[in-house]
């Protein structure tokens, strides 16, 4: 399994060749690593019915000399419409178009921690709001039947700011690929949760 990274310094407008350009050949391991095995450097690059058609280029393979070539053709499983194409950010991408972004970033080689955070996040939204109706249901009871509207006013905004930072922080720690997304996008509305039950008993047996 090869995967290509690859770089121009410009590209033509009317045909959509790259100029000047180079590709970063690396070979994945049983193991899931992948090593870095050859570098090709060319004239001219044009992506045509599956597959790269190099003009004019040298490769090299690693501890090896280098091999010039008049033409040399790469298959590549990229579209030609999306040869070119950027990704969109995380949050600008439509929730239905994440698991096939998600897999296009990593059929690319690159990585998706942000897209499937960014995916775990959403699919996760309805429970955070689940949980923040309970809370407010648990301040209502307490403020209709004890009163004391101004302690109580100040812990739901301490609260706030608590699972903000909570959530804040572990996207944090999934962006950096710390903790799994999964994790990072549940844990915080799944604690939220389980505080807001414990509130709302506590509250009623109160």
């Amino acid at each position: 399994n090869r995967q290509m990274i690859i770089r121009g310094a410009r590209q033509e407008q009317a045909s959509g060749r790259l100029l000047d350009a180079t590709f970063f050949i690396y070979t994945t391991t049983s193991s899931g690593r992948r090593v870095f095995t050859e570098r090709i450097d060319a004239a001219t690059a044009s992506l045509n019915a599956g597959r790269w058609r190099l003009t004019d280029a040298a490769g090299a393979q690693t501890g090896q000399r280098a091999v010039r070539y008049a033409t040399l053709d790469l298959p590549s499983n990229l579209a030609d419409e999306e040869a070119f194409q950027r990704f969109a950010r995380p949050q600008s991408t439509p929730f239905w178009s994440l698991p096939n972004q998600i897999r296009r970033i990593e059929d690319a080689g690159f990585a998706s921690t942000a897209y499937q955070l960014r995916l775990q996040q959403l699919l996760a939204t309805p429970l955070i709001f689940g949980a923040m109706s309970i809370l407010a249901a648990a301040f209502s009871l307490r403020l209709m039947r004890l009163g004391d509207l101004a302690r109580m006013t100040v812990a739901a905004v301490v609260l706030g700011f608590a699972f903000f930072f909570l959530n804040q922080f572990s996207s944090a720690m999934g962006s950096a690929e710390v903790v799994p997304p999964v994790i990072a996008a549940w844990l915080p509305p799944i604690l939220t949760a389980l505080a807001a039950f414990t509130l709302l008993i506590y509250t009623e047996d109160g």
